[in-house]
């Protein structure tokens, strides 16, 4: 690589003064209108005046760049890294024994349940981190670990599930943050020691030889523990604080440089190793003006490998840490340091960092993520100090932050273009033609770069940290070449497009905030994070090589250069800053930093405990939900029934049952075994034949005798017969209702059953994920795939209430096979494409305001949508009276048909049809008349003309014609993911018509010409279904006269690519009843078309719903402007609420976020009247109705939950005293009867799973609140009327433990009910 010569700066500096002083002169009097924008961070020159943009050809994006590789690459690799999701603990547990050849650790189950409470994403390649840092540990002894971590000064240690730390200095904040994010965990962790390094720089490096000796250490003990080893649990630390060790001294080397320390870790092949090392940093720095090696035509592919010191030997050279950092204390000792960023070649244990767990607002810019994206400057902002290490005056030239500030600097560059002569001290330009700059272009003029930098760049330090330190934050040094600005706090940095980050004296603190704004991140750094390997660069940030060389690529890509003709990737770059703070939204929460550090500490605590070392078995919870000590297992049913003198739950061939996840289940098994005794049937006839009940006075369970097909034997005999000989200690004595048998189960051992189970499986109880396996009965076998197409709305029309049921009937379905263990994916497909955006585009050059677009988009397209339909509507009124009176005609023109004779009469004769000649007449020039009116508003042309006009531009690729319609597109899916984000609603691909491949639309409609399906109809494309048996579905049109696709085109090859995709078992797709007869039509048609496109339709499915009117029971149109829009409604509805909670100021003031909590009431309002019927049903949205605190209302559910929350935390009884509460104890009425609504809750579920009716839980969940509101109102008559069912009230703790294990499953089973139901369950309002 060619470098750039290292002239010494001081031979330079007496050249560029008078170079500078001569061209402000000669700049002051021959250009005084020059207009570099003012914020600029070097002092001196300015660019010239803008040439006339009218005079440059028209901006036209580059084709096939590197970076549209480089994402497309990121896009498939971030999918292949979510197929390894895993959503169960079994499956979380397989994933771990093949990743590390080990058995997961103790706690493994308690912690994947943490995770999943806290909706995380557990793909197993996340925590590889901790792996790479752990792993090297098995090859040193368990005891010296300890000893070492124990003596540390700086540590945070946990004992008995409390965290504590030991510290020279109360001030260190960042230990302080460390204790606090172990302490959320402790209590489920084990005891242990971290010592903690509590500087910003790395503090160790052992030599890579000694690592690569404890790595084959570490593969050589591998090995999946068989059963009869297991253990479960860690061991004490209390001894060894009790006998001390002896004193651990880490011999920590003070004397730099750093770099001949840190290259010990590197492979002795790396070019570090072999690489001179260099001392004299006084000239400029060696960089290169190419591609960086091991990059992608100059951008970075690999990563690792671009940030990595070992493969990056100048990094000595052009990075502070190497050149002279800010403290320097490392040791060659191997032991366990915790600390928040480190070298790849470093030994340190990896927390995420402390300032990420701090709120301050400086490290994650507040609350605030920033304006929308079309809101925001189209350029870039930085603001720092010049930290990196200690900038003197003979090595300045070396650091990475004053290196960026000059590269962004269009002074600086100015500099350069213009005087050849003066290279700039610290950095270079990159050479002409490698990276295709159009500013660089044989074309450009002479400063062409600067004058583009100027446009975008907001570039500059805040303090330049002379050393030594002189008094102002500037260096007498660098004054030629920098000016200090003002700092920018981070949350208005957000109002920016673009944020580059750059390493400090280690990585930046401000990384985790970007990443969670609605900015897009630049990201440089040769530190490694706690979070690595769950981000994909080009999907969540832009990665930039650290000699910044590529930055004017990047840029030049995403915002273009008007000036040069070249046009950006502005939908590009929002969408991967929206797609990253979505993924970071997910990944990088608070709760994932504490789900990292649980498991981080379970696995140090083996590290620490290796002669101990302990295991999890296959037979792990099947739920997840558990906290230490309360693991879901068949124990505690076990024990309750063998002191009823019941040995086991019998099992029986061919029937499938699950005792753990369902309570009902152990008397299913139970009465299958006396009914087969009794009557001789088949278990599983019987088990057929057995109901449960929804009405609870009707029995736990029902068995209609003629469903056992029992030949030669009278049911109702047979019903009295089971009621005389059943006997079972688990159940009250049959009763037989004619053919009905009605059992009964005794309420004591109900309870003892039932609580536990809810109290151990919390989110967990009620559902069963062996439902979504291909074998129900093989826990191990291969999950069925899922996808859900729906919402699905038209661009650049308003998010409405009709919108909202495929929306939210679509998510529950997406949870509800989630929750029954199947692979589930959300797709919305939206109505991208059509003539409609002709029209759409008429109606914006006619009423469209650039203001209000900007203010509130698809609102405004929405309002211009309604106006030009007015316009349209007016100007086709001629046609629509035609065809008005065509229609009349026509219906005269068909017979009656024959009326059929009432009961015992005769038919009476048919009146005579009379049809005229002048009729006839009448009606063909009422038809010629229609043509020649369609043909005079074509020749206008008509806005429909052309709209038509115009969509057959954009279907030909028109750049004119698509650039509104991707405008429109952009905005509206940008409103709609923030709606989406309220409703508790996440989408794993959005596509569209218009991303339908045109060779899969060819090949469609080739296969249905080739089998004759399709015929030709006037110049266009139909398809007769009466001609293919089905009479019913018509005729459906497939291809236009002018050749533009149609929906049902578009339909055909999404489905196919959508299998080729995804290799689904099954597809559903969520569309109104309004679209019946399409769906069907779709569905015949791909049946007829044969394989695969047969054999892919036979695993689709339509659900159908109906309609959302207005509140006068009227159809919604958007083109009528009849809709009610859902923001507003929403809008109201929490105003409403927060007005309500605000009625009771004590309550009010403990809330923690008082309008976030009205949001989700007035969700839970909206969406509890969608669920309230049937899906089929049409309701009206009736606003006054779903706010109401009256009746069964969403209000109403939340209310029963908060109260119940209420309870618990004024109660504050442990976990474990509910858990051995005596349950015996409850014998009011209610609670029996709560007792007896609680465990039909699995069943529920699955008849849920079945009817896919969200109607079948909301009516359930009041069911429950019922009954709780029945519990608190419970008195004894015969004791003064005291109430029986009151916590507070409670004559012994025992009765007040027992009351509350009650009410505290009855909290949980309405808290999962809710929740998949999408609604969020909240604890105070």
């Amino acid at each position: 690589m060619p470098l750039v010569p290292a002239t010494a700066l001081n031979s330079r500096f007496t050249q560029l003064a008078i170079a500078a002083a001569i061209l402000i002169i000669v700049g002051f009097f021959l250009a005084p209108s020059l207009d570099v924008q003012q914020h600029l961070s070097v002092p001196g020159f300015r660019s010239r005046p803008q040439p006339e943009l009218e005079t440059k050809p028209k901006p036209k994006p580059k084709p096939n760049h590197p970076i549209d590789d480089l994402i497309r690459a990121a896009n498939k690799n971030t999918y292949d890294l979510l197929e390894q999701e895993t959503r169960t603990v079994h499956d979380a547990a397989r994933a771990y024994r093949q990743r590390r050849g080990r058995q997961p650790p103790p706690g493994f189950d308690v912690w994947f349940s943490f995770a999943q409470n806290n909706s995380a994403i557990v793909v197993e390649e996340f925590w590889d981190r901790i792996y790479d840092d752990l792993n090297p540990f098995w090859g040193v002894s368990a005891k010296y670990i300890r000893d070492a971590a124990n003596d540390y000064l700086f540590r945070v240690s946990i004992r008995n599930g409390t965290a504590t730390q030991r510290t020279d200095d109360e001030q260190r904040v960042w230990l302080d943050l460390w204790q606090d994010l172990t302490s959320t965990v402790a209590q489920y962790l084990p005891d242990v020691d971290m010592p903690i390094n509590q500087m910003d720089e790395s503090r160790m490096v052992v030599e890579w030889e000694g690592i690569n000796e404890y790595m084959a250490k570490e593969k050589q003990s591998r090995r999946i523990v068989p059963e009869e080893e297991l253990k479960d649990s860690y061991q004490s630390l209390a001894d060894l604080d009790e006998h001390p060790p002896e004193k651990f001294e880490p011999e920590y080397s003070r004397e730099g440089p750093y770099w001949p320390m840190a290259v010990i870790g590197c492979p002795p092949d790396s070019p570090a190793r072999r690489a001179p090392i260099e001392t004299d940093f006084t000239s400029p720095p060696p960089l290169t003006q190419t591609w960086s090696e091991g990059s992608y035509k100059g951008y970075v592919q690999n990563w690792t490998l671009a940030k990595s010191p070992c493969e990056n030997a100048h990094f000595q050279s052009i990075h502070g840490t190497f050149v002279e950092p800010i403290s320097l204390a490392n040791t060659k000792k191997f032991f366990p340091l915790f600390g928040g960023s480190k070298l790849p070649m470093n030994n340190e244990i990896l927390l995420p960092a402390a300032m990420y767990w701090t709120k301050d607002p400086f490290y994650s810019g507040g609350e605030d993520h920033g304006e929308a994206w079309r809101k925001k400057k189209d350029a870039m902002i930085w603001r720092g100090a010049a930290s990196g290490g200690r900038n003197s005056r003979k090595n300045w030239t070396r650091f990475q932050r004053h290196r960026f500030v000059s590269m962004m600097n269009a002074t600086s560059v100015n500099t350069m273009e213009t005087l050849s002569d003066l290279e700039p001290p610290n950095f270079v330009l990159p050479a002409n033609g490698s990276y295709d700059l159009a500013a660089q272009s044989p074309s450009a003029e002479e400063g062409a770069m600067s004058e583009w930098i100027a446009e975008w760049s907001d570039v500059a330090v805040v303090h330049l940290l002379c050393f030594p330190k002189e008094n102002a934050k500037t260096c007498s040094y660098t004054n030629p070449y920098f000016s200090v600005e003002q700092m920018v706090p981070m949350k208005d940095q957000y109002d920016y497009k673009y944020l580059p980050d750059i390493d400090g004296n280690s990585f930046s603190g401000r990384y985790r905030g970007f990443l969670m704004s609605t900015s897009l991140p630049i990201k440089a750094t040769i530190y490694e994070e706690w979070h690595d390997s769950r981000l994909v660069p080009w999907k969540h940030f832009i990665p930039m090589d650290n000699t910044f060389i590529d930055i004017y690529g990047i840029m030049e890509y995403f915002l273009g250069n008007e000036r040069m003709g070249v046009q950006g990737h502005d939908e590009v770059a929002r969408d991967i800053a929206i797609g990253g703070k979505q993924w970071a939204d997910k990944v990088l929460r608070r709760e994932d930093m504490q789900i990292y550090v649980f498991r981080l500490l379970l696995e140090s605590g083996i590290s620490q405990y290796r002669a101990l070392r302990t295991f999890t078995s296959e037979n792990m919870a099947l739920s997840n939900g558990a906290t230490k000590g309360e693991t879901p297992n068949m124990d505690h049913i076990t024990s309750e029934l063998q002191n009823l003198g019941i040995s086991a739950v019998p099992q029986f061939p061919g029937v499938q049952l699950y005792p753990l996840l369902n309570p009902v289940d152990v008397y299913r098994a139970i009465t299958i075994d006396q009914l087969q005794s009794i009557t001789g049937a088949e278990p599983a006839i019987i088990n057929n034949a057995l109901q449960w009940t929804q009405d609870l006075k009707h029995g736990d369970l029902m068995l209609p005798v003629p469903a056992l097909r029992l030949k030669g034997k009278k049911p109702d005999e047979v019903a009295k017969d089971i009621a005389e000989k059943f006997d079972s200690p688990l159940l009250e004595k049959p009763s037989a209702d004619k053919t009905f048998v009605r059992f009964f189960f005794k309420a004591e051992p109900y309870a003892k059953l039932v609580i536990p189970s809810i109290l151990k499986h919390k989110d967990d109880y009620g559902f069963n994920s062996n439902l979504g396996l291909e074998d129900p009965s093989n826990p191990g076998s291969k999950k069925l795939k899922m996808i859900v197409e729906y919402s699905s709305p038209n661009i650049a029309k308003e998010f409405h209430t009709g919108h909202l049921r495929s929306t939210i009937i679509g998510g529950f379905l997406v949870k509800l096979y989630a929750r029954a263990g199947w692979e589930t994916f959300s797709m919305n497909y939206l109505g991208d494409w059509g003539k409609q955006y002709g029209v759409l585009t008429q109606g914006f050059e006619k009423y469209g305001s650039e203001e209000e677009l900007q203010s509130d988009p698809v609102k405004h397209l929405n309002e211009v949508y309604v106006k030009i339909n007015q316009d349209n509507s007016a100007e086709q009124k001629p046609v629509t009276e035609l065809t008005k009176k065509k229609a009349d005609l026509e219906k005269l023109k068909i017979p009656p048909k024959p009326q059929k004779p009432a009961k015992g009469k005769e038919a009476e004769p048919m009146p005579e049809h009379k049809w005229t000649d002048n009729q006839e007449k009448q009606l063909q020039e009422v038809e010629a008349d229609i043509e020649k009116t369609k043909q005079q508003l074509a020749e206008i042309p008509s806005i429909d003309e052309k709209a038509r006009q115009f969509f057959l531009r954009m279907y030909k690729g028109d750049p004119d014609a698509l650039k509104n319609w991707q405008r429109f597109r952009d905005l509206s899916i940008e409103a709609y993911i923030k709606m989406y984000a309220r409703l508790n609603i996440h989408f794993d691909e959005y596509g569209g018509e218009s991303t339908v491949k045109e060779a899969d639309m060819e090949q469609a409609a080739q296969v249905l010409q080739q089998k004759g399906i399709s015929e030709d109809s006037k110049g266009a494309v139909i398809v007769d279904l009466s001609k293919h048996g089905a009479p019913n579905l018509g005729k459906t049109l497939v291809k236009k006269r002018d050749g533009t696709s149609l929906y049902l085109t578009r339909d055909i090859a999404a489905n196919f690519e959508r299998y080729e995709k995804y290799h689904f078992d099954r597809m559903i797709y969520v569309i109104a009843s309004q679209q019946d007869v399409h769906v069907a039509q779709f569905f015949k048609i791909l049946e007829l078309m044969g394989p695969p496109y047969s054999e892919i339709v036979s695993k689709c499915e339509h659900i159908t719903f109906g309609m959302v009117k207005d509140p006068k029971g009227q159809t919604m149109s958007t083109r009528k402007g009849t809709v009610v829009s859902l923001a507003d409604s929403l809008d109201h509805s929490k105003e409403f609420m927060h007005d309500v909670m605000k009625k009771n100021q004590d309550k009010y003031e403990q809330v923690v976020d008082p309008e976030a909590t009205a949001d989700i009431l007035a969700i839970s309002a909206i969406m509890v009247q969608d669920y309230s019927g049937k899906r089929v049903n049409n309701y009206n949205f009736d606003m006054e109705k779903m706010t109401s605190f009256e009746g069964d209302t969403g209000p109403y559910l939340q209310y029963s939950h908060a109260r119940v929350c209420s309870m618990e935390r004024k109660t504050a009884i442990p976990q474990e005293q509910l858990l051995n509460a005596d349950l015996s104890l409850i014998t009011a009425k209610e609670g029996i009867e709560l007792v007896r609504l609680l465990a039909q809750w699995p069943d529920v579920f699955l008849n849920t799973y079945k009817t896919r009716e969200p109607v079948t839980i909301l009516t359930y969940l009041f069911k429950m609140t019922h009954q709780l509101s029945s519990c608190y109102d419970a008195k004894d008559v015969n004791n003064r009327n005291a109430k029986t069912m009151t916590v507070m009230y409670a004559e012994t703790p025992e009765k007040k433990a027992a009351l509350m294990a009650l009410y505290a499953s009855a909290r949980q089973v309405l808290s999962n009910g809710m929740k998949l139901l999408g609604l969020t369950p909240v604890q105070r309002m």
